[in-house]
């Protein structure tokens, strides 16, 4: 295999591929003890380095001091890294052509509850209402993308049946869970003579959710939207 040159920008590319060269064999494994294909570990797993590396390695980088990160792939081409975070910030969801039109759904400021638990009903009626799928629309594309990033990276997500229900049935509903953190200022310990850090309060919760199915369709769309923003075929001409 070759080494990547562009490790945020050639991975999700790379990764894509896998899903696509993984499907038939991974679709065709019906092992029982899994209740059927693994087709949402696979997707989930892959997904993960696809959003947080163009995330954290160009994304969280740009507009610093000067500066370098110790994985700052904005240095390997600052203009390509600028326009990446102005097409991020200058738009909503719905007015991203690649993957705002799908059927997404977002609550905020939800009540903190516990995901290793049900997914409340009240939470499922209201997250299947035109009002949020109107909330989703509304994004700024820059906290669409931290939301997705943020419940992979620290296992904020929950499988949900074809009613966007927790149940003993078949994923086929993908809920991404990522916290709004408070963090109050350290405290002095008498008895050790230092300064604590607190650890951060949750202070409540965002929701996104999408059909299965329809999230595959969106990690399509990111990378194709990545590759049409020009960074990738523009870098290899570099």
């Amino acid at each position: 295999m070759g080494i990547p040159q562009h490790y945020s920008l050639e991975i999700p590319t790379r990764c894509l591929r896998l899903l696509d060269l993984t499907r038939r064999s991974v679709t065709d494994d019906t092992e029982e003890r899994f209740g059927g294909p693994l087709t949402t570990t696979m997707m989930l797993a892959l997904a993960t380095p696809m959003i947080s590396l163009p995330y954290e390695r160009i994304y969280k980088h740009v507009g610093l001091d000067g500066s370098e990160g110790y994985a700052d792939d904005r240095t390997l081409n600052t203009p390509f890294a600028e326009k990446l975070d102005a097409e991020i910030n200058k738009a909503a969801l719905k007015e991203n052509r690649y993957f705002g039109a799908l059927g997404w759904s977002f609550m905020k400021d939800v009540k903190v509850f516990n995901i290793a638990k049900r997914l409340p009903d009240d939470l499922a009626d209201r997250l299947s209402t035109n009002e949020a799928a109107n909330h989703a629309q509304a994004m700024s594309l820059a906290q669409f993308i931290a939301c997705i990033r943020n419940a992979l990276a620290h296992g904020g997500i929950m499988y949900l049946d074809e009613n966007g229900r927790s149940s003993e049935g078949t994923a086929a509903t993908l809920l991404f869970v990522s916290a709004k953190q408070r963090w109050p200022d350290p405290v002095f310990d008498e008895k050790k003579r230092k300064c604590i850090s607190a650890r951060p309060i949750t202070e409540s919760l965002r929701l996104l959710r999408i059909p299965e199915a329809e999230f595959r369709t969106f990690l399509e769309g990111w990378v194709e939207w990545l590759n049409d923003l020009g960074v990738l075929e523009d870098f290899r001409r570099s």
